[in-house]
């Protein structure tokens, strides 16, 4: 991974370790991050050990997704001021922020591979959803 796909919260995957596995950036310095961690001491990592966590069906799931129909995942957003979110996870694994349920109509649509992706996208959109592994 690079310094600059990086953003505090991101959930990442660290490899090289004995005890961690996935981590959230705390803070990002030029070579290293510091994890975000509730119960524990907050540890340094080269960025280096770091790789990006794949978006799958079931983080979706995990998280208050719902499968709509075959590949397609939706979570309906209840307040007023952000849009219906879609995601498309299948091949494709796109982003889909609609502005209308009945119309479909698209105001944003992005490809999404990873988890840190898919986190900086719903920033982007102004969407306050916590991904939790």
């Amino acid at each position: 991974m690079k310094k600059e796909d990086l953003m505090i919260g991101d959930w990442v995957e660290v490899i090289n370790s004995d005890h961690l596995k996935y981590v959230q950036v705390g803070a990002v310095f030029t070579d290293l991050i510091l994890t975000q961690e509730a119960e524990y001491e907050s540890e340094e990592i080269d960025i280096k050990d770091l790789q990006p966590i794949p978006l799958t069906k079931e983080i979706l799931l995990n998280n208050g997704f719902e499968e709509f129909c075959e590949g397609c995942i939706v979570k309906e957003l209840s307040d007023d001021e952000i849009p219906t979110l879609y995601v498309w996870n299948g091949s494709i694994k796109s982003l889909y922020v609609v502005d209308n349920y009945s119309t479909n109509k698209y105001t944003y649509v992005k490809e999404c591979k990873y988890v840190h992706e898919f986190q900086h996208e719903l920033k982007s959109c102004g969407i306050k959803k916590e991904i939790v592994l």
